[in-house]
């Protein structure tokens, strides 16, 4: 509670309502660098598309509806994605389901299992793909004696592959926005239910599911987006007859030169790109907070409940009477009964997907053979080795620590700023484009963006240098500093620095004894997940470095293309113990920026 004293000098210092609003300006900086590095190289790249030798013209898009391979790529790279999304779906729903009905210590174990890709690249995770969906691999070997197969298949280097790897990749993006919505759940709803009389499955399909469709939804839009410009995974898994529209840009880039096709591939799937960011802007979080908190977001997620509602209730209706209904009706009480054992096996098979690469990278690490061998025939130390006396890729790592240090720094800096100018502005029309802006790259495919900026840097003469490296990677951890300080900075409450001005204390050191410690542990987090995001990239390190300039996931990639060591899994192994504890780190800070908030 505030006191009389305090609340009158509060109003004192309240900025009248027709003097700009000084706060905004400290969003300028984060502003001006995402205008430089995204909206100008992306606004650049759908000109370049339309600039020929002759003149403004539309011709390289007519070109490619003329080109026999375009056509193709696209429907691929599309039933791709709309694949992975299902499956990511099948797997993730009940994946989260189980997350908030197990006891706390098995869903903080189902938990952790869906946070650990996070700090594994996902470079190593392609690669032990490979191992296991090899012709002599585990996968084809247990198939084969389950009978399932009578001989291996080919599950590599084709569509198989790519939808696997992708969906283990992806499966996270699905299951975490799952989680957070069925979290918020009231399980009395569905108690309720089952004393009126509705089976187990009943109750989930006419309550449970209807709430839980916003979560589904957010989870579907971010796997769909970001598999259509999925570069990693498809280059490592699928082959060569039909690439992905990624793979496609790849190689007329960097391979053939094809500079203007290229651009209007990339505007293409720029265009289709903004076009579902427009249409799925709720789902993907692509709104003001303050529109998130209020009654608008509640009176959407509603109707879009009730809807759901609706539309499985008239399904349910129409059918009813029918032998569709009747079997429907079965199949649903069937579900009732197995339903603790099949959410159980589902629930396993989505650990195993998610946490089974990491435990063959860890094994290849130790593999003593020359060659991908799975499992290993022999165990030895000569990778880890050969990592630390190879001068090759210690300066790979070298430069990919000091870029991402530096990136993260800068987007730490730049988006706490923005941040707190977002929280407390009383423009909010400002506040809603700055957060726009900021967390349009998040879901911006990073395939686009590199080849925007490869055009711009080559144009500035920074193509190449560590200091394009920086630059871009300070725009992919900016929205990252932004949702995690942003939250932090909202739950300040203004009181504190309102009682510090009334006792004297200038905008200074109002900031620095009371804002800056509780930002800090934030700041803190932010920094290391912008570090991640950097350390882990390997799309821009790919299209924006050289030969002069290799980072380690580039290194790494060249590695698989050309060699296919086992040294990949032992530096992998190696970033995964470094990136376990970043995580270790990150959530230090979270414990101590709640105990703050709970001293406060």
């Amino acid at each position: 509670m505030s006191t009389p004293t305090v609340r009158a000098r509060r109003s004192t210092i309240r900025r009248p309502t027709w003097m700009p609003d000084a706060v905004v300006w400290l969003a300028l900086p984060a502003v001006i660098v995402l205008l430089a590095l995204f909206v100008l190289p992306l606004s650049r790249l759908v000109v370049d598309s339309l600039v020929t030798d002759s003149g403004m013209s539309l011709s390289r898009y007519t070109d490619l509806l003329h080109d026999g391979l375009f056509i193709p790529v696209m429907e691929r790279t599309i039933k791709i994605a709309l694949v992975v999304t299902v499956v990511a779906a099948l797997i993730g729903y009940p994946l989260a389901y189980a997350a908030t009905r197990l006891p706390r210590y098995l869903a903080a174990a189902v938990l952790a299992s869906v946070s650990l890709p996070f700090f594994t690249s996902t470079l190593v995770r392609s690669y032990a793909w490979r191992a296991l969906m090899a012709d002599n691999g585990v996968v084809n070997n247990w198939l084969t004696k389950l009978g399932i197969f009578s001989e291996p298949h080919q599950l590599v280097f084709n569509d198989i592959g790519i939808v696997v790897g992708m969906s283990q990749v992806l499966l996270p993006m699905m299951t975490l926005p799952l989680y957070a919505a069925m979290s918020g759940i009231d399980r009395k709803l569905t108690d309720a239910a089952r004393s009126m009389g509705a089976s187990p499955f009943s109750a989930w399909r006419t309550v449970f599911l209807p709430q839980s469709v916003n979560g589904l939804m957010a989870g579907a839009s971010l796997v769909f987006i970001s598999s259509l410009g999925f570069y990693t995974t498809p280059a490592l898994l699928g082959g060569p007859a039909v690439p992905m529209i990624a793979q496609r840009i790849d190689v007329q880039i960097n391979t053939q030169n094809q500079y203007g096709p290229t651009a209007a591939q990339a505007t293409i799937l720029l265009i289709g790109v903004v076009i579902l960011m427009v249409l799925l802007r709720r789902p993907l979080g692509l709104t003001s907070p303050q529109t998130l908190a209020g009654g608008t977001s509640r009176a959407v997620s509603g109707r879009v409940s009730n809807a759901v509602a609706a539309m499985t209730d008239l399904i349910a209706n129409r059918l009813a009477g029918g032998l569709l209904g009747r079997a429907g009706r079965l199949v649903g009480e069937g579900i009732s009964y197995v339903r603790h054992v099949l959410l159980a096996v589902v629930t396993v098979v989505g650990i195993v997907i998610l946490v089974g690469p990491q435990l063959v990278v860890l094994m290849l690490a130790f593999n003593s053979s020359n060659f991908l061998v799975f499992p290993p025939t022999g165990y030895s130390t000569r990778w880890f080795e050969e990592y630390f006396t190879d001068e090759f890729w210690l300066s790979s790592t070298y430069l990919s620590l000091t870029v991402a240090i530096a990136a993260a720094a800068l987007a730490t800096v730049l988006g706490v700023l923005c941040a707190f100018a977002v929280a407390r502005t009383r423009l909010r029309k400002a506040g809603v484009l700055f957060y726009l802006l900021s967390m349009a790259p998040l879901v911006m495919p990073p395939i686009i963006y590199a080849v925007a900026l490869f055009f711009l840097f080559a144009r500035g003469g920074l193509l190449g240098t560590p200091t394009a490296l920086v630059l871009a990677y300070t725009i992919l951890g900016l929205p990252y500093v932004m949702i995690t300080s942003q939250a932090v900075i909202r739950n300040i409450d203004p009181l504190y620095e309102h009682a510090a001005a009334s006792l004297g204390a200038n905008a200074a050191r109002r900031a620095r004894d009371i804002l800056l410690p509780l930002i800090l542990p934030a700041a803190i987090s932010s920094l290391l997940f912008a570090f991640v995001m950097a350390f882990d990239d390997l799309v821009l390190g790919v299209f924006l470095g050289s030969a002069q300039t290799v980072t380690l996931q580039v290194r790494m990639y060249q590695n698989i293309q050309f060699e296919v060591s086992p040294k990949v899994a032992a530096v992998g192994v190696l970033m995964t113990f470094a990136m376990l504890f970043v995580g270790f780190l990150v959530m230090v800070t979270s414990r101590i920026r709640g105990a703050r908030g709970k001293r406060s």
